[in-house]
């Protein structure tokens, strides 16, 4: 649910402005995009996307293609 996703996000943003690293497996990167410093990507098992955070915003991840403004 939406309150616990809040939380959750809350208490890994206060790990992070502690200085401590994160690696985060998610079907739903977006949900952790304020956390993210790179996003790396993998299909079967492979490396197949890494990006910098200021190349992430915009980006459908799952086509592999920019996104239109508003989508």
């Amino acid at each position: 649910d939406q309150a616990s996703k809040r939380r959750m996000l809350e208490l890994l943003e206060k790990l992070k402005g502690g200085g401590m690293g994160i690696v985060i497996a998610s079907h739903d990167p977006d949900l952790f995009l304020s956390l993210q410093d790179e996003r790396l990507q993998l299909s079967r098992g492979r490396l197949t996307n890494l990006q910098p955070r200021e190349k992430i915003e915009g980006v459908d991840w799952i086509n592999h293609r920019r996104r239109s403004p508003g989508a």
